[in-house]
């Protein structure tokens, strides 16, 4: 890869300064049109990023682009279907793109990897604007600067370079990879190893415990998080990079590595409360519960989103009422806004967020002991007495990944003890089963590498001074990409 732009392209983008950004903020305009709802009432996987995942495939293929994964119906398909290896192929729900004549298989990577999220619009406008300026540079007889492969992924696709479920991982070994996601300009070196782990809470002789222990083992989770932070070794700037990630509990959520939508439980009570009063109860505690998660994670609520002039989320919960004669029923709706792990404080997940609240509830029902209450899932599994929860925590140095599995185990025998002490119970270490995929170390890009260098030469031709201050990116494909081998920059708006 050289270092220096070529001059010519360079030429070229100078002139079409004008044009390029109309162009992006058209392409911005209509992807922030396309994206859906986060709060619509509709399937969290590739079909609620249908429209965008057209608008994709028509442009990419406009500008001369081949969309490795198929047409766009393959786009939305289930996770875990892949295309052949040597086509540098992507688990369906995203799109690879190349430009040129890229030669099959691993013998003719190439020379450049751009990988984006759909979650991230300004990142993917960006990128997709760079394959429209591509293709312009080549219809006016530039020279072939490529090949090089533009990668969306779909927010129900698991991290790029995944070794369990991404076919195209291993054939660019070392191939120079751009990470889009937000860093206000500021090309990112460096980032935290990424831990990813389940929890199975079986609890077949008292079902309603294995949602008990849920909210106690990923509090103690938090807690370590916070402690790591505290102790993160670029200060108060660095700490955000430190995050205790919950992606999936049960149905919901897509993966591990990224934030979900929405959780909803449905609590039975026995007691002879008026319901009404029961609820508006139980919506005062679950909104005090809300103070202490919005003071780690940040308020959606107070947030505006420009494309709607509303909050970025208009509630953090909801409880709904159905009373029979034998029971009082309240299903609780935790609401999160979905998209990739992040920093600490720029992501607002709902399995988080539930077990927040929930811990507050649990908590105050010893109060209650009159009041006999069971809670399960709504997701439809119907084995309340088996919960799946998967997560992952990022890392930065002095730790490693062997003492934060010892922690996190740790945790996991304190939230035992604590749940048996509550209700009672034998404590049991088979109730929770911890385990953890491959890890990755923190990593690093050489500030000489050509891809460093590339950032720098660019820079200069643009005028822009390249600042280093800022937290290290959260970004499982970075530390993938970079566990292969590759040199790896974060990147975008």
């Amino acid at each position: 890869m050289n270092p220096s732009p070529h001059p010519a392209f360079a030429d070229f983008l100078l002139a079409a300064a004008g044009r390029i950004d109309a162009y992006l903020r058209l392409t911005l305009a209509e992807l922030m049109r396309l994206r859906p709802e986060p709060s619509a009432d509709s399937a969290e996987g590739g079909d609620r990023y249908r429209p965008m995942l057209d608008f994709l495939t028509a442009r990419i293929e406009q500008a001369g682009g081949a969309v490795l994964s198929g047409s766009s119906d393959r786009c939305a398909a289930m996770p875990g279907e892949h295309v052949d290896p040597g086509d540098a192929g992507t688990a369906a729900g995203g799109l690879s793109a190349r430009l040129g004549d890229v030669a099959e298989g691993p013998s003719a990577p190439p020379t450049l990897v751009q990988i984006a999220n759909l979650e991230q619009t300004a990142c993917v406008a960006v990128l997709l604007t760079q394959i429209q300026l591509l293709a312009e540079f080549a219809r006016r007889g530039g020279p072939g600067l490529g090949p090089y492969l533009f990668r969306f992924v779909g927010p129900d696709e698991p991290a790029p370079f995944h070794p369990a479920c991404d076919a195209f991982g291993a054939p660019l070994a070392g191939v120079p990879v751009v990470v889009h996601q937000p860093t206000s300009l500021v090309p990112r070196l460096a980032g935290p190893g990424i831990l990813p782990f389940t929890c199975r809470f079986n609890t077949p002789d008292r079902p309603q415990a294995a949602l008990e222990i849920f909210p106690l083992v990923a509090m103690e989770l938090e807690k370590l998080a916070r402690r790591l932070r505290e102790q993160a070794p670029g200060g108060p700037a660095a700490a955000p990079a430190v995050v205790c990630n919950l992606g999936v509990l049960g149905g919901y959520g897509l993966s591990a590595e990224s934030a979900a939508r929405r959780v909803e439980v449905e609590v039975a009570a026995r007691t002879r409360a008026n319901p009404d009063r029961v609820a508006m109860k139980l919506i005062e505690f679950l909104d005090e519960a809300a103070g202490p998660y919005t003071a780690v994670h940040g308020d959606s609520t107070a947030r505006i989103d420009p494309r709607t002039g509303a909050p970025a989320l208009r509630h953090h919960f909801d409880v709904q009422v159905d009373t029979t004669a034998e029971q009082q029923r309240f299903r609780i709706v935790f609401h999160g806004l979905p998209g990739p792990m992040g920093p600490c404080g720029t992501t607002d997940g709902a399995v988080t967020k539930a077990a927040y609240m929930l811990a507050a509830l649990l908590k105050a029902s010893a109060a209650f002991p009159n009041v006999k209450a069971a809670a399960r899932l709504s997701d439809g599994s119907g084995d309340a007495g088996r919960i799946e929860l998967r997560g992952a925590m990022s890392f930065l140095p002095p730790t490693v990944a062997a003492d934060l599995r010892a922690q996190m185990r740790v945790c996991v025998d304190k939230a035992v003890q604590k749940l048996c002490r509550l209700r009672g119970l034998r404590s049991d270490p088979s109730m929770v089963a911890l385990s953890f995929e491959d890890y990755c170390e923190p990593w690093t890009c050489a500030p000489d590498s050509s891809l460093a260098e590339a950032f720098q030469a660019a820079a200069g031709l643009a005028g822009v001074r390249l600042a280093t201050e800022g937290p290290p990116p959260v970004s499982p494909p970075a530390a993938r990409a970079a566990r292969l081998g590759c040199p790896v920059v974060v990147f975008g708006p």
